[in-house]
Order: structure tokens, then sequence, then C-alpha cells
């Protein structure tokens, strides 16, 4: 980018003897020059603009907090500067308005959307906003996610867990910079990758990106984690791995990125709850229905440590989940799928194994096990030792298997691994009842 690493703040509280003009004239000076925009008041919040940057090589990485102001790219700006490339900004704090090419974008924290250099924008902070801001350059980034211009101005939703793995990261960049040549290049590089899997990259770079990017961004926030978590008498490698490691349902998506069609068992029985259960589910358990739908809280207690009434409500379910799993294989058959993957959590304890050709059992130490199901909502130690006296022993369930997934050394294993069994898959003859 060429810039230096550096920062600057512009604001009421430490420029007291200035004008709002004066302000927005010093911003001209100083802060213009790198992003190619131009600075106006706006609202009658006072003026304020705080910002640093990090540079590497072919992007850079600006956190900022602006507020009753806007900026604006203009065709002078575009013509006098050239500068064409990209601007992905992620909302920590706040809401800001973002529009370029006709498209007016809504962004709140925990979003993120891209901008062009090459077209003008507007960008709104009418209220205090904190934001982080990779700046690639064009090409690189265009290598990686072809279709770049079809996605400006289009909002990157919080839950995105690429978009989630890419500000952590850059946060960490921005607190701790690269100190020599060899690792600016690298984190570069994985800025890039992060990007653009934010963005949506797909294939061949997407495979790439989630290679170099991905893992490293993982193991930043473990190592960030640890480093920030170390005073807490609680911590334990098991609570570190339940928040860091893949789980079960990310497994299962190994196989879809491999194309494989995917049944997810707990997805339907939550569509079922939410429709064609809800019925027989209410007259069996009076109470259970919040707004049309059965609340799973409120259920689990009616069949908890009740065997009767766990029996009930298996009689219910069961046979709707299972018609739902042969409308999917039905569905893949029609399509051409040669192999499919059934997710289903009690496979052994209800005697599934019988209906599919191979098992796959994803495993993890006991202690990562327990620390993942503790972190779901309303669970209890009580409630944990009753889940785990209706399973069988993971011991066991590896035993039977096929084919283990060890969920516990991260992603790149475990996708080796799933690609392994699917090798291994296709050269077996069918053994399903």
């Amino acid at each position: 980018m060429g810039q230096a690493d550096g920062g600057f703040a512009i604001d009421r509280a430490e420029n007291s003897g200035l004008t709002d003009g004066d302000r927005i004239a010093m911003c001209g000076e100083v802060f213009a020059p790198l992003v190619g925009l131009e600075f106006e008041k706006l609202g009658e919040m006072p003026f304020r603009l705080a910002a640093s940057i990090r540079d590497l090589p072919e992007v850079a990485v600006f956190s900022t907090r602006v507020g009753g102001l806007s900026m604006e790219r203009t065709q002078a700006l575009i013509a006098a500067d050239g500068k064409a490339g990209f601007a992905l900004t992620i909302i920590r704090r706040g809401t800001a308005q973002i529009v370029q090419r006709d498209r007016e974008a809504c962004i709140e924290a925990g979003e993120a959307a891209l901008t062009t250099g090459a077209d003008t924008v507007s960008l709104r902070f009418p209220h205090e906003v904190d934001g982080l801001t990779i700046m690639p350059s064009r090409a690189p980034l265009a290598a990686l996610v072809p279709n770049l211009d079809d996605l400006v101005a289009r909002p990157i939703p919080a839950d995105s867990e690429a978009l989630a793995l890419l500000a952590r990261y850059a946060e960490m960049v921005h607190q701790a910079p690269p100190d020599t040549p060899e690792l600016r290049h690298l984190v570069a590089a994985h800025l890039f990758d992060l990007t653009a899997l934010a963005l949506g990259a797909i294939g061949e770079a997407a495979e790439i990106a989630r290679g170099r990017g991905a893992r490293a961004a993982r193991l930043a926030a473990l190592k960030q984690d640890v480093e920030s978590r170390l005073t807490e008498p609680g911590l334990s490698i098991g609570a570190l791995a339940a928040r860091h490691a893949i789980s079960p349902r990310y497994a299962a998506r190994l196989f879809a990125d491999e194309g494989v069609p995917v049944y997810d068992a707990d997805a339907a029985v939550h569509r079922l709850y939410e429709g064609e259960a809800v019925a027989a589910l209410e007259a069996a358990f009076p109470g259970v229905t919040v707004d049309g739908k059965i609340d799973r809280q409120k259920l689990g207690a009616r069949v908890f440590d009740d065997l009767a009434a766990l029996k009930l409500l298996e009689e219910i379910v069961h046979p709707l989940v299972h018609a739902a799993e042969r409308r999917f294989l039905d569905e893949a058959a029609a399509r051409g799928a040669e192999v499919v993957v059934l997710d289903i959590p009690l496979l052994y304890e209800t005697g599934g194994e019988g209906r599919v050709d191979a098992v796959v059992v994803v495993s993890a130490p006991a202690e990562i096990q327990r620390a993942r199901v503790m972190e779901r909502p309303g669970m209890t130690p009580n409630k944990f030792a009753a889940l785990l006296s209706r399973q069988l022993p993971d011991a066991e369930k590896r035993r039977r298997a096929d084919f283990v997934v060890d969920t516990s050394k991260g992603i790149e294993p475990a996708r080796e691994q799933v690609r392994a069994i699917l090798a291994a898959v296709a050269r077996m003859p069918q053994k399903r009842t």
C-alpha cells in the first residue's frame, strides 16, 4: 500500500480550540490521502475521528472510531489518485450507512460490507461507530474472488464464521503487528485468504484460503484466548478446545464441502417442532407450545428423568424423522448421488446402523465433549449425566465404527480424514439390510 504504520485522533475533546471546519481540514490533510475520501460534518453529534493503521504488503488494516461525519469518494478523487482497491469494513459497535452503485447497506455491529475505490461511494456515521477496515489491493484479491464487483455494498451477516475469523485475526494484527519482512508477507497472505473466505471464495481458491488463512487465524485466536484467560481458575484444555476445535456438526459440513449430500437429523427435528409434530406433541405434553412452535426447553423438562415420557416422545417423533430421512434419500438418488451422509446423534442407540453401509463416529476426548455440551443453553451437570446415560460410551462407539474422525486435532486433519473415508467408502460393497 505504501503508507507507514501510525495513528491520530481529531475530536472536540483533544482539539477544543478548533472549529468543526478546522477538524475537517485536518482530516483532509492527514487522513484523506491515505484512504482517498473527502469528509463532511453530519448531524448534531460532535465531529470525531480517531484512527490507526497497520500497513502490510498489498493490504492495510485500519482501526477507527468515527462519529458525526460522512466520507465521500468523488469522481474528482478517482481521477486524481487512481485508487481502485477494495475496503472491507467490519462494524464492531454502532451502525454505518454505505451507498455505492445504487445500493444502500445499513451495517450493524458484527456485520461488514465491501466497497471499491473504482467508483463513487458514500459512508455515513451520524453516531459514534467503532470499525475495523481491511484494505486489500485489487489484483491479489480478485485472483481469489473473481466476482468481487458483484459483492460491493452487500452486507455480510454477523453469523459468518469466516468473517468472525477475519475480524479476530485483523484485530490481533492491529494490536501486535509483525516485525520482520517475512512475517509481514505471511500475515498479508493470511489477511487476503480470510478476506476471500468472508466474501465467499469457492472452489480451488477457497481450498487454498482455508488451508492458509483459516488455520493461522484459529491458531492465533487460540493463543489469544489462552493468554487472556491465564488467571482464570477454571482454565482447562477442554474448555479451550470446546471454543476452538471443530464440533461434530462441523465435521458433517466437511463431508458437504466434498459435494456429499448430508441429512441432519437434529435439523429435521427442529423443523418438525415448528410444523408437522406440533399438534401431536402438544396433545401428549400440554403446555409445551409457544407461538405455534414446540419450546425445546419446556419439552426437555417434561421428559427429563421420566422414561415413560421419553418413550412417548420417541414414538411420536422417530417415525416422522425416518420419513424425512427417506425423502432425503429418494431425492439424493434422483439427483444421482453415489454417497450420502446421515448425521444421526443416536445411531447405535436406536439400532440404526443396520440401514447404512458404513458408520463414521465423530469423536473427541471426554473433557472436550463435556465442555462442548456444558456450553449449551440450560445445560446442567445433572442433565449432562442423563444424556451420557442414554448413550453408548465413546470407546464402544469407536470400537464398532467402520471409521473414526478425531475432531480434537483441528480442521485440516479432520478434512484429510474425511477425504480418506470417502475414498474407502467408494470401494466398499453395500451391506445395509
